[in-house]
């Protein structure tokens, strides 16, 4: 999966970053963000809920971070912490690259979004 860093990067320690949010559920980042060492409480929004725009809240490392979309309506998730600081989340970020989406799932988004097209 790729990721975009946050451009409020500081002696190499990423206060969040971003991911397409078009093909991927809330559920499959509750899902990575739970193979990640370090990371608990996770909560998600309920429907309706006043959370506005964060979808979920967790822990990492003792820190609260969140996973929201920005204006409600981005194409993208950011992930990080919910008060930016220097941390290392690094851990977390590589969680979402490491994944790797079942190959239909790619295929169909790709074909959607028309990524396939930069291969040429």
């Amino acid at each position: 999966m790729q990721i975009y860093s946050d451009e409020n990067i500081k002696n190499n320690y990423a206060v969040g970053f971003e991911i397409d949010s078009f093909c991927i559920s809330i559920g499959v980042v509750i899902d990575i963000l739970n193979s990640v060492n370090g990371v608990s409480d996770i909560k998600k929004r309920k429907l309706f809920s006043q959370w506005d725009y964060v979808h979920i809240r967790f822990k990492y490392l003792g820190h609260n971070c969140i996973v929201m979309e920005p204006f409600g309506d981005s194409s993208r998730y950011w992930i990080g912490l919910e008060s930016p600081k220097e941390f290392d989340f690094s851990l977390v970020s590589e969680a979402f690259i490491q994944y790797k989406q079942p190959r239909i799932i790619k295929f169909l988004c790709d074909l959607i979004t028309l990524k396939f097209l930069r291969f040429y």
